[in-house]
């Protein structure tokens, strides 16, 4: 088993990103077709009608697979946009994404313009990334806490984290009482219901 410091959410931030940043290109595209074929093929995907998604950076899981899912069937798309110190999603739709109507925020990450017209307030799946999971459905993200006070307001029917299979840890995540669980997690190998 690996060890990560003092088991404590920063020590686990830095190890986990630390070896995801070292993936090669070629099995970030691999574990992730795998990871999206699981998503795709599951329950809650199926019978989602809106779905919220992250658009991936760096080393994250990519999502591009779903997503043309998504606006090749009759579901609608909502990606996120920091507004002040949290996230609001706005839907997206399919000549969005083909002229890539999207702008970077502060942290360069893609996002959609504002406009209060396209704001999604529920949502049948949240489909989220993150650093660290565990079995329980916690996870650790970049720190700044947005998708747990996203996911606080439990305007959502289920939720799905995504993450390689070395981003499930063997013990549990250490909680501040902010933390959110997630409804399942998929890697590359496995669905894990918690």
């Amino acid at each position: 088993m690996k060890t990560y410091g003092n088991y404590d959410k920063k020590s686990i931030r830095k190890a986990i990103l630390r070896e995801r940043n070292f993936l090669l290109e070629s099995e970030i595209l691999d574990k992730s077709l795998k990871i999206q074929k699981n998503v795709i093929k599951t329950s809650i995907f199926l019978d989602a009608k809106t779905v919220g998604i992250y658009s991936n950076i760096g080393s994250e899981v990519q999502t591009n697979l779903i997503m043309e899912n998504i606006v090749n069937s009759s579901k609608k798309l909502a990606y996120p946009r920091v507004v002040g110190d949290k996230i609001q999603f706005f839907s997206i739709e399919n000549n969005d994404l083909s002229k890539m109507k999207v702008e970077k925020n502060r942290f360069n990450i893609p996002e959609p313009p504002y406009n209060d017209s396209k704001v999604i307030d529920f949502f049948d799946l949240l489909i989220i990334p993150g650093i660290a999971f565990d079995r329980k459905g916690y996870r650790i993200g970049y720190g700044y806490g947005y998708y747990d006070r996203y996911l606080s307001k439990r305007n959502y029917l289920n939720s799905i984290g995504l993450g390689y299979e070395f981003q499930v840890l063997d013990f549990t995540i250490p909680k501040m009482a902010h933390d959110q669980k997630l409804d399942m997690i998929i890697t590359e190998n496995r669905i894990i219901y918690c």
